[in-house]
Parts: C-alpha cells; structure tokens; sequence
C-alpha cells in the first residue's frame, strides 16, 4: 500500500511477564520489497529453559557473549523509526520490550488478530500455521531473524485477502471499526481507499464456495435462497427388516466395504458388532455394546443404521459427546458408508439453536450503539466469515475467548426467534431453519449429547421425530445427563440480564424502547417515559441486593463449604445447611429481599409487555422482536428467581434435586448456585428411551467386572441385550502394566516424594514419550516442579496443563511430534487423547481416579446406596480407571508400558475388581527401582509384528 513498514519479532525465555528477551530481530520492507534488516541475541542474564533452547536453537554459550537489551535499545529505536511495526501478536512484543526500558509507540499491525479477521475458520493462527496455509516460504522457524520475513510474508498475504473483500465489506468493517480503538482500523481504511480508488470488484473468499459448487455472481445467501430442498421422510408403517447376513459380508475381505477402505481387515468382532446393531434395529429394543479399541464400532452401527433407514425411509439419530467423534462420523465415516448404501443415503449434521448465527439478532447487534472492542472485532470477524458460510455454525469460526462469551448475542433462543415471521425465513436465508430442515430429510442425523438431552429436557422438539437411537461414547451419557437436566445459575448470568436491561449510560432493552415509540400522544409518551424510569429503579434494586447476596453467599462458603485447592470452594446445600446459624441469620434475610425484588421486577415487565402489545405495531418499530424480547426476558426473570428461592431459602419438603454453591479462586465473579437430579436414571427411560422403537449405547468402556448392570441402572434400562466386544488387539504382547510393590499407599507419608522420585528415573530410562494423569491439581503442581530442573537437565521437556502457558491441543501436538517430552494432565486427559505410535510409550496414573468424597453430586447419590462404595464410589472409578489405561494402545502396531503408582490395586480387596478390569496385559507388580529398567527393556524389544486377535463370532453373540 504505498507505506514502508517494520517487522518485528522476540525470542524470549518464556512466555511469561518474567521472562527476559534472547533474540530481537527487525526487517524494514515496502511494496513487498526488503530495504534492510537488523538483528542481535541478547544475553537474558539467566538461564534459558530446555523448551526454549530446543525450540530456538540458540545455545547458552552465544548467549553468554551476548549484549545486555539496554546496550541495543538505542540501535532498535533508530531503526524502527516513525515506521508501523509489524508483527504476530506484536502487541506481546512491544510489552516485553517497554518491560525492558525500550518504549515504540508506533501504529502496529498484528497479523495474529489480520489473520483471524480475514480468516475467520483457520483451526490455528501461530506464525508457521499459517505460512504452510497460505503457502508464504521461510525458514528458522522460532528463530527471529527467520519469523520477521515470515510476518513480512504474512503480511502480504493477508493484504491480498483483503483487497480481495466486497467494497461494501470493508466499508461495513470501517464502520465497526469507527467506534472503538482499534490498531487495525488504519489498515482497512487504507484497503478501502484503495478498493474504492481502483474499483475493483470479486471476493476469492466467497468465490471459492461457489466455484466449488458450480455457480458463479451468485451470493451465498442467494445460494441458500435457491437451492431445491429435499423433502421429508415417509417412513414405511411397518419397517422392512435388513438382512444381518447381507451386513456381515459388506464387511468381509471381499465385501462392499474392502472395496471402499484402502488396506481393509476383516475383524470379527466387528461382524458381531453390526449384526447385534441390525438384528436390534430389525426386531427392536435396547441394546448394550462394549466395544474395545479397534473394532470399528463407529462402521459396525453406521452400515446397518444406514441400510435400515433407506430401505424404511426412516431416520436414525446417532449422538457422540466430543466434536472429534461427531466430525469424523460426519466428514469421514458417513461418506464411506454412502459410497456402499448408495447416494440416496442422506445425512445431516445438526447442533443446539445456539450454535448458529441469527442473521436478525446479527443485524441489530450491528446497529448498536454501545459495541465494546472485543463486540465489535467479533461483528467483524463474522462479517468476513457470511461471505463464506454456507451453515451460519459458529464451530467454523475460530473466536478468541472474549469473543466467544459474546456469541450468545448473536443467537436466537426458542423465546426469542420470530420464526415464520422473520425475513430471513421467509428469503430461505435462517441456518437454523436450514439445519433442521436438512436434518428432517436425512436418513442418518448426527448430534452430540448436549442436544440430545436439552431437546428431552426442555420437551422442545429440537430433533426431528425419530424412533431409532444409535449412542456412542455412552459412558459420559450420565454425566451430559446430569449437566442437561439441572441448572446452573452463576453472577455473571445475573449481571447480564440486568445489563441487557438497563446499564449506564442509558443503555438496553429499556432505553432503547423511547425512541423505538412513535405515533403516540404527548400524554402517552410521558406516561411510558414515567414507566421506564420506573423500570430503571428496580433493575436497580434487584443489582444492590444481588450485590449484597453475593457477599453473605460467599461468607456462608468460607464458614461452611470446603475447599477445592485452586478451584475454589463448594457448598452442598441441603436442610441441615439450611439450619446452620450463618445461613438462618445472614444468608435466608438477603435471600428473601432479593426474591421480593426479582418478583417485583418480573410484575414490572409483565406490565410493560402487556402496554407494548396494546399499543401495538404502529407504535413500535420491530414490534413483532420487542414483544419476542420482553417475554424472553420475563422468563428468565421468572426461572432466575425459582432458581434462588429453591437453592438459598428452600421449601417446606426435601428437593428432589442435588443443590450446592461453588466459587473460583481464579475469578473474582464466578460465584455459582447449581443444581442436578438425585438420578438421571427415570429421566432416561421416561423422556429418551420409552419413546424409541430401537436404542443402541455404545462405549469402549460399560462393563464393571465383565458386568453391565451398574450402567444399567445409572441410564434407567430395565432389561437391555448386552454385548462384550473384546479389542482386537494383541494386549499380551503390546501392553505391560507394573506396579511399584513397595510405594506408599496415596495419602501416607512418603507417597509424593516416591510418585516424583520414580516418574523422574521412569522417564530418562524411556526419554519421556509419557503421558502422566493426576486427579489432583496440587500434587500435578508439585510433581511438576519437583522432576522438572532434572529432566531439563537430561533434556526431557515437562509440560503440565495449565502451568506451561500451553493448551491442551498445543501439550498434546508436543507430545505427537515425538519429541522427549513428558505431558502431565488432569481430568481432561484421561479420555479423548488418541496419541497413536512410539510417541506415547509410557502412561502413568497417579491413583485410582475415585471422586472426591466432598464432591456434591458423588455425595449425594451415594446416600441412595446401601452399599455406596462399594456399589456406586467402586464402578464408576473402574469405568475410568479403564479410560485413562486406554489411551495407551491406539492402534495394533502400538507397544507401551502404564504404570499405576497406587497399591491399593494390590493390597485393598476391591483392587481386584479392577484388575479384572484389564485388558489380558503382561501385570508385573515389581519394586519401584526395578521399573524404569523394565519399561526401557519391554519397549526395546518390540516383536516383529503384534497380530490382531480377538473373539470368534459364536463368544460374541449378544445376551438376552
């Protein structure tokens, strides 16, 4: 654009405040062009991590020679001039600098934050990332010299996106932009001077969804408009049955399938999987599969589901609980299957209301004239992402973690949506409208279990009708259960209707309805304008007494709630706390104020809803929306107050439900009233289960000692077939599992200096390639600390979640690059991670992952158990005890070693529950100095091949 500009990058010890500079480097560059660079180390004055010294590098000794930061400053400063300095997240950079004494208050230019803009669905925004995506060339990857002509690189690229928006884009970005403080507004103006000078026309971004669907000068809302929409399913009255054996030899070495899949094996117990899953569909009721790693159970219910809902123009719903399940059943394994059933087979893809943009509720959001910062690059952000999208779901749109708090605002709840009477449903532009028109014609639906529950939850009819239920990753059903069918009610939420009410200055739904009013009388209007002033006091009156509840709430925590370490402190609420003078006398008085306040309020607006529609659409602009939006707002008025009353003040007969109070320590506002049923189990069976034809559950973890009747009774099935699917895996010669003889048990003197002591020797003896699961965050933390300065000096990397500034998708890329790194996590860890090959050689489980006793929902249900350890606190820590040891072996060429540094599974007679519990792996119960030699000998001498056995079809048939 005409400007010369200044790339500029940090090598740093780490990426804390604290952390001191290594590496400065800068490029000056015009018209895509280099004028000059500049670059030196620096000596931090400190050693510099083992992390940092293998992604960089630079070695000690040329640090050392170094100049100190305050001996360049002066060079920096002359170079950099009046120049606009460029860089990825550059506004890090500058900080790190002005910490050092070196101040540059020029324009900047962040490429991170471009790249998020005119990229909106990139699934990562680091420098490298994006070099590979839009093909920009460079080299020394995390060293500064080589970054700065990335960022210039970058740059240009991204100049190109730009250039390459609708005019009345950017001019709408401009816009956005004109009201807040902004870095990037210098540069879209430019662009837009630019656009508007050379007029030229075309948006390669959007073209891109057009050409690859064969059109071109069509808009995607055009698109959307004009496309021809299938029609609903008929399903047939009285269901044809598919043929189980027809299904079984699609999945033989000669089937339909081998000639799909690439390299395919026959696997029997997934032949025993698809016939249970067909002869199930066939003749109806529930069934139970534990299916182990490998088998391809996602393949082994898709097939007959697919053949059975085409053949009866019928639909199958197939529910999962993590993203990376769904997509690969929808993106991967459906259109396998499709190439097999045949391209009559329709599929759809279907979220919560709440995933999709609400182009209405996006319209008026843009009108507002209040946007914060973070609101306004959000708005912008999803300006440049409609040119594209064909599904308005904000899962293909990255937004950072302020921006995604914002989401809900541009969405519409069931309240809240003018339905047949909204613009864009009645343009065929509305994507919620889209998908669920989508998922009422496709023969196989996808969801998670969010939307699943909440649709038998709110009895809303979300889903479209169906009688056939497929569910995978079954095991965390309870728990989604448990999340769906109670509340949770935190003081931001209660913040935020109270804002969207009425804030200073003279903003929300209140204010806005004066100027929204016309054609009225003088004494109309003055009276209206008495009744919003009025309005005003008691949102008010509600926010200084929810103020004051928030400090006696979190008085009653300190004096009874019990502590959490870092997570704060949780209260179970129930009669006896209830009774406890801190609560009769300080709590319950504020308590009752509070609901005489929301009461008074909801009659408020029920008086002003009901004014609003006598006067009616001629004296409101947007009536139809108004109307909408005051009576979702006396719903959550309403619900927001039951919610208190029920948890704080409590009624004349025992709740039904599990209530407790919770607060972050690591969030000044975070204080919490929850509440979940005592069983999800009736809920279950009245509300998902009675109403199916067909129900498949599936895990790879159901069964407690070869027995499914503890998932049984938790999900409320009464009499379900239930099929054991070992893993085709050969355990004996890929898996050794040890444990120390001579450790502490948790909990007695000793325990913690030995669980370090031996994960230290474990991992020089295997150069780390080690995942360790903790369920405590504290002894995570010690651990951490205590191995890490003598693994860094083995040059072992130690990276722990939520202590080494990474996240969780970040510890694990680590973790599959193979570098010698060790990976500690905590709950999240122990499922969902699939690290497959030499690059997860060694799993460690601290402890047996028991609940905490203190925990409300454990406490509670297990006061339903006569024998709650050993009926309720055993079975569920088996079940993911059987997780975490799962994410070892991933596929049939893995080899590995888990270590369990906890003896109860020896010495305590329910270990051998879990025991029993195992996969038929080499056990090895050894003293502690012997393990790290026998972990590097067993991963040394890996056989020549490690076969795939399993099951033969007759062991396999389903029980009755």
């Amino acid at each position: 654009m005409g400007r010369t500009y200044v790339a500029l990058d940090l090598e740093m010890t780490g990426l804390s405040e604290r952390d001191a500079i290594i590496e400065i480097a800068a490029l000056k560059f015009r018209d895509g062009r280099t004028l000059s660079h500049w670059a030196t180390l620096v000596n931090p004055g400190r050693a510099v991590p083992l992390a940092i010294r293998q992604l960089t590098g630079i070695a000690p000794a040329d640090l050392e020679r170094a100049p100190a930061v305050e001996t360049v400053a002066d060079q920096l400063r002359e170079f950099v001039a009046d120049h606009p300095i460029v860089g990825h997240t550059i506004s890090q950079d500058i900080g790190c600098l002005l910490r050092h004494g070196i101040s540059l208050s020029n324009e900047q230019i962040d490429t991170h934050e471009l790249a998020t803009i005119l990229l909106p669905n990139e699934a990562e925004y680091s420098l490298a990332a994006l070099a590979r995506r839009l093909g920009v060339a460079g080299q020394n990857a995390h060293r500064a010299a080589g970054d700065v002509v990335l960022t210039k690189e970058l740059l240009l690229a991204l100049e190109k996106h730009a250039y390459a928006l609708d005019l009345r884009v950017l001019e709408a970005i401009n816009q956005l932009a004109s009201a807040v403080d902004w870095s990037l507004a210098p540069f879209f103006r430019a662009v837009q001077r630019e656009r508007a000078r050379e007029a030229f026309g075309g948006s390669p971004l959007r073209d891109h969804l057009l050409q690859r669907l064969g059109l071109s000068d069509v808009s995607v809302d055009a698109l959307l408009a004009s496309r021809r929409d299938a029609q609903p399913l008929q399903p047939r009255s009285e269901p044809q049955p598919v043929d189980a054996d027809a299904v079984q030899e699609a999945l033989r070495p000669r089937g339909a399938l081998a000639r799909v899949l690439a390299r395919y094996e026959e696997r029997p117990q997934q032949l025993a999987m698809a016939r249970a899953v067909t002869e199930t569909f066939n003749r109806s009721g529930e069934l139970l599969v534990e299916a182990g790693t490998g088998i391809g159970k996602s393949l082994a219910y898709l097939l007959p589901a697919a053949l059975f809902a085409v053949q009866n123009d019928e639909r199958v719903v197939v529910s999962t609980s993590t993203i990376n399940l769904q997509e690969q059943i929808f993106h991967k394994d459906l259109p396998d299957v499709r190439r097999i059933v045949g391209e009559r087979l329709r599929t759809a893809l279907l979220k919560g209301r709440t995933n999709y943009l609400c182009r209405r509720a996006y319209d008026m959001e843009r009108q507002r004239g209040d946007l914060t910062r973070v609101e306004a690059i959000a708005l912008i952000k999803v300006l440049v992402w409609l040119q594209t999208t064909a599904t308005g779901d904000h899962g293909e749109l990255n937004l950072a973690p302020a921006e995604r708090a914002y989401w809900p605002a541009l969405t519409a709840t069931a309240e809240t949506c003018l339905g047949s009477a909204c613009s864009h449903f009645q343009r065929n532009t509305c994507f919620v409208y889209r998908a669920r028109h989508d998922a009422e014609a496709a023969h196989v639906v996808v969801v998670n279990h969010a939307l699943l529950l909440s649709d038998v939850a709110a009895e809303s009819a979300v889903l479209p009708d169906h009688r056939y239920l497929v569910i995978d990753e079954a095991h965390d059903l309870e728990d989604e259960a448990t999340e769906q069918f109670g509340f949770r009610l935190s003081e931001h939420d209660v913040a935020d209707l109270l804002h969207r009410l009425w804030h200073e200055p003279s903003q929300g739904l209140l204010p806005s309805l004066r100027p929204r009013l016309h054609n009225v009388g003088v004494g109309v209007r003055r009276d209206f304008d008495a009744m919003l002033r009025d309005g005003q006091e008691r949102v008010e009156q509600v926010r200084v007494v929810w103020g004051e509840q928030g400090q006696t709430l979190r008085r009653a925590l300190e004096q009874l709630g019990s502590s959490e370490g870092d997570y704060g402190r949780r209260l179970r609420l129930t009669p006896s706390t209830r009774r406890q003078g801190v609560w009769e006398s300080v709590v319950v008085p504020v308590a009752e104020r509070l609901s005489a306040a929301l009461s008074d309020l909801l009659r408020y607006l029920l008086r002003l809803a009901q004014l609003v529609r006598q006067l009616g659409p001629d004296a409101f602009a947007e009536f139809e929306q108004l109307d909408l939006d005051l009576q979702a707002l006396c719903g959550r008025v309403e619900r927001y107050a039951a919610h208190l009353t029920e948890a704080l003040v409590g009624g004349p007969e025992p709740s039904p439900r599990i209530q407790w109070l919770s607060s972050r320590t690591d969030r000044a506002t975070d204080l919490t009233v929850h509440a979940a049923p005592l069983e999800v189990g009736p809920l279950l069976e009245n509300g998902l289960f009675l109403p199916k034809t067909a129900t498949i559950l599936t895990s790879a973890t159901l069964a407690v000692g070869g027995s499914f009747d503890y998932v049984s009774g938790r999900l409320g099935l009464r009499r379900p077939r239930t099929l054991q699917l070992d893993s085709p895996f050969d355990y004996a010669r890929a898996a050794l599992f040890c444990i120390p003889s001579d450790m502490p048990e948790p909990n007695r003197p000793g325990y913690q200096r030995a669980v370090e002591d031996l994960l230290g020797d474990l991992c020089r003896s295997t150069d780390g390639r080690m995942l360790a699961l903790f369920t405590s965050r504290s002894q995570m933390a010690s651990t951490y600390h205590a191995i890490r300065p003598k693994l860094e000096a083995a040059s072992i990397q130690v990276v722990a979640q939520g202590l080494s500034g990474l996240s969780r998708r970040q510890m694990l890329n680590a973790l599959r690059r193979g570098d010698r790194i060790v990976l500690l996590g905590l709950n999240s860890f122990w499922q969902g991670v699939d690290v497959p090959g030499d690059a997860l050689s060694v799993l460690v489980m601290a402890k047996l992952p028991f609940p905490v006793p203190s925990d409300p929902i454990f406490a509670a249900r297990s006061e339903l158990c006569a024998e709650p350890f050993r009926d309720y606190a055993v079975p569920l820590t088996v079940l993911r005890f059987r997780q975490g040891f799962g994410r070892l072996i991933r596929s049939q060429h893995d080899r590995g070693v888990v270590v369990l540094l906890d003896t109860r599974v020896s010495s305590k007679s329910y270990g051998q529950v879990f025991r029993r519990s195992l996969p038929p792996c080499r056990v090895e119960a050894t003293p502690s100095r012997a393990i790290p030699d026998l972990a590097r000998t067993w991963l040394a001498a890996r056989p020549a091949s490690l076969e795939v056995h399993g099951r033969s079809d007759a062991e396999s048939r389903p029980s009755s």
